[in-house]
């Protein structure tokens, strides 16, 4: 699949740019800080400590999970880190050992650099390995490895090439670094068009980790595996990213159509796989051609999250469900997972007057248990997402 070519390939794309690195920087320490041997350890310490820790850092804020939103973060840190990396400039000296070079103000600004290009790789590269391991068929999955293996040493090969092009044209090495991290964000640029589900996957990090502190109980209750329904309160904008953090697998969210075509993110929504749905008053077509949607995603085995509210609360009460999800399984019998989201209201994007504007606020995300279809209605659908308000989280558990 698509996914998974670009997956192998950006992995290769790592191996590449790691090797350039660290082919140049012995080059750098001798040629541009005229470092002696102590100098040339000092810099490939710090980078490959920064691996180290950029990869432990990764599976500790994915909980252990596959969380392809550090991919997008880890090459952008890439670029950035390498960019000023290539601006950093050093007076000339005969001979530098380790203490000299800490004489220079430049010398904590470079050692950040080389370690935050090597933190941000091992951010880029633990999701990759993860998503072939998981989202590769049995069948095939010791064939991609190999291949994988096989493009590895090929871009590896790449890069010494590239590298003795550069220097016998005369190319200096900062622009050689310039030109990497150039080419790196350029790539990425190309590569998440082509996979919009790393740019949702950003946008769940982002949220997820740095605005809010998100709290998940009852996460092992989410299937690995198999079509169903996703169903929760509809308290801010943003709640579909809330329940998609609950997962690593793919989902499509049902969201109104006004939003769904808003300008600036109308694309993202788009390749997401976002559903747009309408009132049965105003666009029938709309509410018609949704149902036929969520209908093929769920014969896809795709998971598909609703509000059954039909809007947000104005009051932060869970209102009357609609009868949509009764709707839709008379076509497609598949489980219903409820969840419930606390704490939200009279945060950011919510309607609440007065809003709490306070960075990270604590939200808890409770999960609870599948409701097979032939026990569903929209009645008992709302009164397990308001047992799981009301009942202690940690319950849960």
């Amino acid at each position: 699949t698509v996914p998974m070519l670009l997956t192998v390939l950006g992995i290769s794309w790592f191996w590449l740019f790691g090797s350039t690195c660290l082919t140049l920087i012995p080059l750098y320490s001798r040629n541009v800080l005229h470092g002696n041997e102590n100098v040339t350890t000092l810099l490939l310490a710090a980078f490959s400590v920064g691996i180290g820790v950029g990869s432990q850092a990764c599976e500790k804020l994915s909980n252990g999970r596959m969380e392809l939103g550090w991919v997008p973060i880890g090459s952008i840190g890439m670029t950035a880190f390498a960019l000023d990396f290539s601006l950093l400039r050093f007076p000339p000296a005969v001979e530098r050992t380790a203490m000299e070079l800490f004489q220079s103000p430049h010398t904590v600004r470079m050692l950040v650099d080389l370690t935050g290009i090597a933190v941000s790789g091992g951010l880029f590269i633990v999701p990759l390995y993860t998503f072939i391991q998981k989202r590769s068929a049995d069948a095939t999955r010791s064939r991609l490895l190999a291949g994988n293996s096989l493009w590895n040493s090929a871009f590896i090969i790449l890069s010494t090439v590239i590298i003795f092009l550069c220097i016998s044209h005369g190319i200096r090495l900062p622009e050689i670094f310039f030109g990497l991290a150039l080419t790196n964000i350029l790539i990425a640029f190309l590569a998440y068009r082509k996979l919009p589900e790393f740019t949702l996957r950003l946008f769940v990090v982002l949220i997820c980790k740095v605005c809010y502190s998100l709290r998940v109980y009852g996460q092992e209750r989410v299937p690995e595996e198999g079509a169903c329904v996703i169903v929760a309160n509809h308290v801010t904008l943003v709640d579909w990213l809330f329940l998609a953090s609950g997962t690593d697998r793919p989902v499509r969210f049902v969201m109104y159509h006004a939003y769904y075509n808003l300008p600036m993110v109308h694309y993202i929504f788009r390749d997401g796989g976002a559903i747009p749905i309408g009132s049965g008053k105003t666009h029938p077509e709309i509410l018609n051609q949704a149902f036929e949607s969520i209908h093929q995603a769920l014969q896809n085995e795709e998971m598909v999250i609703i509000f059954p509210e039909g809007k947000l609360t104005t009051d932060g009460e869970v209102d009357d469900f609609r009868r949509g999800v009764e709707r839709i399984l008379e076509r497609d019998p598949v489980p219903v997972l409820p969840m419930a989201l606390k704490g939200l209201w009279g945060t950011r994007w919510s309607r609440a007057e007065g809003r709490r504007l306070h960075w990270r606020p604590h939200i808890d995300m409770v999960v609870g248990h599948m409701i097979q279809p032939e026990e569903v209605s929209a009645e008992k659908l709302r009164e397990s997402v308001l047992e799981l308000l009301g009942t202690p989280s940690e319950r849960y558990a």
